[in-house]
């Protein structure tokens, strides 16, 4: 039984560690800046550290793209942080041509918005992963509960 339960340990822990390995798809800074630099805007999803170590390799730059550069980094920012989405074309057009007079807000005073997701979208393979290592648990833990449980019946009517 106790071999049962390693072998059921080590599967979760690697489970575990596939699905932490597989959530974290990472880029290199210079592939957040070549996106930026395609159209100004960053429009793929990174993860916080690649925007940051973006970030820094713009400020070492420092060329004529530096602060749209960085700009464009902040925002990616605050959609990873705080789920605000932000119209692709809105970026690139002055407050006057959008149709209204009053200036853009700030990425990060905006509420968040429920990210939009397109219909027949798989769920993401980490999700599963985690959900499978969950299951498995729980069913460890019913059938460790049931075998203690058995093991103290028959434990009782031998002795008696």
């Amino acid at each position: 039984m106790r071999r049962a339960l390693r072998t059921f340990a080590a599967l979760a822990l690697a489970l575990t560690a596939l699905a932490l390995w597989a959530g974290t798809a990472s880029a290199t800074p210079e592939q957040v800046l070549a996106d930026q630099a395609d159209n100004g805007i960053i429009d793929g999803t990174y993860p916080p550290a690649d925007l940051s170590a973006a970030i820094t390799l713009a400020k070492q730059r420092e060329g004529a793209q530096t602060d749209a550069a960085i700009r464009a980094v902040r925002d990616a920012q605050a959609r990873e942080l705080f789920g605000t989405a932000q119209a692709q074309g809105d970026r690139a057009k002055p407050a006057a041509e959008q149709g209204t007079g009053t200036p853009e807000v700030s990425p990060v005073l905006r509420l968040p918005e429920a990210p939009v997701v397109d219909p027949g979208t798989t769920v993401p393979v980490p999700f599963v992963i985690l959900s499978v290592v969950a299951g498995l648990l729980v069913l460890g833990g019913i059938g460790a509960s049931t075998f203690r449980r058995v093991n103290r019946v028959t434990r009782a009517t031998a002795t008696r």
